[in-house]
């Protein structure tokens, strides 16, 4: 596990984390990794658009997953969302792959990458390739916090055919919101 922290350290991206100092008082047993991340962390972020959940008490990997378990089916686990509401999930189905819920299509994306991988592709420029079409200047000059799950919605929405980046109203909302109303979206869309 060392590993990941060395990764983290010698990364070029902008990787900030709060140390988690109490024990983990759930019983998260794999992907290993994850439970070392629950038990040494209580966030992770990334260049200031991406939040690994750790064990944070009020906006962690607890609360979020409450929340994400009644907008979306069970058999995922959320692991980590970005400032657009991206969400980015362990399919305990596909034998804990990783699929990331785009919120320009409203699709689930199979990233063909487990829990371990996730935690490096996250140190690498990679990243900002994945995220090049989405994360536009304009949402830096927001004041926004991952740290208390804050979020942007973005009007028109940006799967609509209607959204062009430099025309775009920019909100902050709290991550709960956007959740809610992306998955109202996605349901309907999908019948």
């Amino acid at each position: 596990m060392e590993k990941i922290i060395a990764e983290f350290d010698k990364s070029s991206n902008d990787i900030k984390f709060l140390e988690f100092n109490k024990k983990l008082t759930d019983s998260i047993e794999r992907p290993q990794e994850l439970k070392f991340i629950l038990e040494h962390f209580s966030y992770v972020t990334v260049n200031g658009y991406l939040k690994i959940l750790g064990n944070d008490s009020e906006n962690g990997f607890s609360y979020c997953n409450e929340l994400f378990s009644k907008c979306y089916n069970s058999n995922r686990c959320l692991i980590a969302y970005d400032i657009l509401c991206g969400l980015f999930a362990i399919n305990i189905e596909k034998l804990n792959a990783i699929e990331y819920f785009a919120p320009d299509t409203l699709e689930w994306e199979d990233l063909e990458i487990d829990y371990k991988d996730f935690l490096y592709w996250v140190t690498t420029n990679q990243l900002d390739t994945f995220y090049q079409e989405l994360i536009v200047p304009d949402l830096f000059t927001l004041d926004l916090s991952l740290e208390s799950n804050e979020v942007v919605l973005t009007y028109p929405f940006i799967w609509s055919m209607e959204y062009t980046p430099s025309g775009a109203v920019r909100k902050i909302v709290p991550f709960k919101e956007l959740l809610e109303m992306n998955a109202d979206f996605y349901r309907q869309l999908k019948m």
